[in-house]
């Protein structure tokens, strides 16, 4: 008889279980300085532009009244109230889950580009910085300004890493969703685009300028039809 081949079973070393615990555990504080006080705190002046913006009865007259706030970061907020009312905390919900998802878009990053070391503490520190807490809990974008700018930056990471046309696609479509929810994209963007022309190899100068081309038109669009709208000449 031939013997079978025997089976290991591949388990987690006390070090990765450890790790794990110390991110879950840094994860828990993240949501849970976030989600304390969420909707006791009264709206401030922009806050309660925003506020007005998404209690409209139309998404055409949300983005009006939206004044200087993306215009995704608008109707995202109205398409919430439409469904589970107005109260501060569903008002303030989309930043609070932006403002989480930064936090678990960090690790991927970090681990990335630095030591694990390096990685934990980062981590640790995005969880509990006060200005992130902060604008988790605001009704404003910026917490978007925070995720999406994590985002494109993982994205083009593991594009680096294992570069495909999927890939290409997805970070071409982020671009311009990224611009919907923040004016800080149109920083993030450009500079995203070199680090990948600088790491690219000459086979991969087309989709580095493809993906440029991309981006540019969506600035321009933006600019042409939603930032020249919220700029006050004065």
């Amino acid at each position: 008889m031939e013997e079978l081949p025997s089976q290991t079973t591949k388990t987690a070393s006390p070090a990765s279980r450890y790790e794990s615990l110390i991110i879950a555990a840094i994860l828990g504080v993240a949501i849970l300085f976030r989600l304390w006080d969420l909707g006791a705190r009264n709206l401030w002046t922009d806050e309660a532009w925003v506020a007005l913006a998404a209690l409209a009865p139309t998404p055409g007259e949300a983005l009006a009244l939206g004044r200087s706030t993306p215009p995704f970061y608008t109707l995202t907020v109205w398409g919430l109230v439409q469904v589970w009312g107005g109260s501060e905390a569903v008002l303030r919900s989309l930043s609070f889950a932006l403002g989480v998802g930064s936090v678990v878009l960090f690790w991927p990053v970090a681990r990335r580009l630095t030591s694990r070391t390096a990685s934990l503490l980062g981590l640790a520190l995005v969880a509990v910085s006060p200005v992130l807490v902060y604008f988790s809990k605001e009704l404003k974008q910026y917490s978007g300004d925070a995720f999406f700018a994590v985002l494109v930056v993982w994205l083009a990471e593991r594009l680096q890493e294992h570069p495909s046309y999927a890939r290409w696609l997805i970070l071409a479509l982020v671009g311009p969703l990224a611009l919907g929810f923040s004016h800080g994209a149109v920083f993030v963007l450009p500079a995203v685009l070199l680090a990948l022309w600088l790491e690219s190899t000459r086979s991969q100068r087309f989709q580095v300028a493809w993906l440029g081309a991309s981006w540019g038109s969506a600035i321009i669009i933006y600019s042409l039809f939603v930032y020249r709208r919220q700029v006050d000449p004065e």
